[in-house]
């Protein structure tokens, strides 16, 4: 089966105030492409459905389901929700779990639903995952019964 690819275009002037949805677009640093977009012309958000990929700046969003949301205005980006099968990749660094939040004015991606962090070989854990993306700072929270887990190996050559 053939895939429809559209790209987010978030109308930054471009569109008078409104959604808007071409085949390549970079606009606001975010490019989302997906096999499907709703869009619903009195609201401040969009929804991409299939194979979803977001990309902002070097940090990458894929996962089944993406709500885009704007401010009221339609003018700057808000957040973007991702469900199911959520990976979320810079650099070397890989975040999964079953649901995530990009929060464009915090500058950090939150993720829940059996989350874990895998950077360079160390596999972390725990109930919720906060990765300040512009810092590289991980915070990481366990629940009731649950341990944030930070796996300790052999020490590098050279270290002492």
């Amino acid at each position: 089966m053939r895939h429809i690819w559209l790209a987010l275009i978030l109308t930054i002037g471009l569109a008078g105030n409104g959604w808007a949805a071409e085949k390549s677009v970079r606009t606001a640093h975010t490019v989302i492409t997906a096999d499907q977009m709703v869009t619903e012309n009195n609201r401040s958000r969009v929804r991409f459905i299939g194979n979803v990929e977001a990309a902002h700046h070097d940090l990458r969003v894929k996962a089944d389901k993406v709500e885009v949301y704007a401010d009221e205005r339609k003018e700057t980006l808000e957040k973007i929700v991702a469900d199911g099968n959520v990976v979320v990749t810079k650099g070397e660094r890989k975040l999964t779990g079953g649901h995530a939040e990009l929060l464009y004015a915090q500058r950090q991606v939150i993720v829940t639903g059996n989350p874990a962090v895998n950077d360079k070989g160390n596999l972390l854990s725990g109930e919720k995952i906060v990765y300040s993306y512009d810092k590289e700072g991980i915070m990481m929270g366990r629940g009731s019964g649950k341990m944030a887990v930070v796996p300790a190996g052999p020490p590098k050559q050279g270290r002492k």
